[in-house]
């Protein structure tokens, strides 16, 4: 028998037995479509957050729970406002289909959100439940330029529930599970950031010579050298001697297994990619506006031969030339006059990039700066994992604890 059929899930709290019902949202709370005050009227809006009204626009939506907005209603354009009490859900129905949070205070909103007003139910229990609905939610949208779910549709989704006292175990469970996985984005996000500064700090900014931020004992100026100096072309092809499960990603530098769909017969046309090679990507984005370059730190394999490599001249630190190399700031200037646009992405004209210069330390600290900045990303990476595997639990239970 599948009980999930029947409505009852594989996971419950002690003391729970029941099938849960299907309900329509509209049968599980009272159901509410913003308006926008106008906006052509300024006494209907203020900057003084002191004073203003919360209004919330999907935009806004970006945490479970909602106490605060970018804009704010004056008590004018508050009095014309759909207004709703805290503890609400608000789910967003037209564009962005199926964003979802409550609100921690009472809030106006926009007419491309639907608010539900629950008063026996669990509001963290039907937050989580719309999340775990998401995509049968967002396939009510009509097929056109911009999907939309009216009041009506969205009064009559259906879904399962259970009784108010199990919603509220599973609310909670889930607004503490919710809440770990929030601690750990902050965390991780907080590193980020921490990461970003001290790289700005521990490199010489453009038109310096020496970095703000240095370990003790090093005083003198980073030395200018020619870009040949350090690396020059790599020309080492594919001899056989490595197969498809050592293909090498150049974008996110991994082994990927299954190789990149390329015959077994170009194998041997590939290039051969060794610890502390360095390759170039060139598709671009806001933050790489002229491509990057990626350091093999992960071992020797073989990479498609479109992407431009280049061998140390010399044994290097590659912790520090991993983070150096990619650095946009300092690596912008550089490639901007040795790089060209390509039919799909930019391409690395090396004999003009063996004209550039580049600002370098010492040995002794190329690794005290690479072995710090070692240590970071692993720690980054240990809450990177961390909440990886808390999203994946959640996902798990999701699956587990709802029909």
């Amino acid at each position: 028998m599948d009980n999930k059929k029947n409505g009852i899930p594989k996971l419950r709290f002690p003391g729970f037995t029941g099938a849960w019902e299907q309900r329509k949202l509209g049968e599980i709370g009272k159901v509410f479509t913003g308006n926008t005050p106008s906006t052509k009227n300024t006494e209907n809006w203020t900057t003084d957050k002191s004073i203003g009204h919360v209004w919330i626009t999907p935009t806004d939506i970006n945490n479970n729970i909602m106490f605060d907005s970018e804009r704010y209603l004056s008590d004018k354009g508050w009095s014309q406002a759909r207004v709703v009490p805290k503890n609400s859900v608000l789910i967003t129905s037209i564009a962005s289909i199926g964003k979802n949070a409550i609100n921690g205070v009472e809030v106006a909103f926009n007419q491309q959100i639907n608010a539900l007003v629950v008063q026996k139910n669990n509001p963290y229990f039907i937050l989580t439940l719309m999340n775990k609905e998401k995509q049968r939610f967002e396939s009510l949208a009509g097929q056109t330029a911009t999907p939309i779910i009216n009041k009506s549709t969205f009064s009559s989704f259906m879904v399962k529930i259970p009784s108010e006292t199990e919603q509220k175990h599973i609310g909670y469970f889930f607004n503490q599970l919710d809440s770990l996985i929030a601690l750990h984005q902050r965390k991780l996000e907080h590193l980020q950031e921490q990461k970003k500064g001290l790289l700005q700090k521990m490199f010489p900014k453009n038109g310096e010579t020496v970095p703000e931020v240095r370990f003790p004992g090093f005083t003198d100026a980073w030395e200018q050298r020619k870009f040949n100096r350090i690396f020059i072309k790599n020309i080492e092809k594919n001899k056989g001697q490595y197969t498809f499960d050592k293909t090498i990603s150049i974008a996110t530098m991994h082994f990927k297994k299954e190789g990149n769909g390329a015959s077994k017969s170009s194998l041997a046309g590939y290039k051969v990619l060794r610890v502390g090679d360095i390759a170039f990507e060139g598709h671009t984005s806001k933050k790489f506006k002229y491509g990057r370059f990626v350091m093999n730190d992960i071992g020797d394999g073989i990479m498609s031969p479109r992407f431009s490599a280049l061998r140390p001249v010399e044994e290097i630190s590659v912790s520090f030339w991993k983070q150096y190399i990619h650095y946009e700031p300092i690596m912008r200037k550089i490639l901007v006059r040795s790089t060209k646009s390509g039919t799909m992405m930019n391409e690395l004209v090396i004999n003009d990039l063996y004209k550039e210069s580049i600002l370098v330390p010492s040995t002794e600290e190329q690794k005290k700066i690479g072995a710090f900045f070692n240590q970071l990303d692993s720690l980054i990476t240990l809450h990177q994992r961390k909440l990886e595997h808390l999203e994946l639990m959640k996902k798990g239970l999701l699956q587990q604890m709802f029909v």
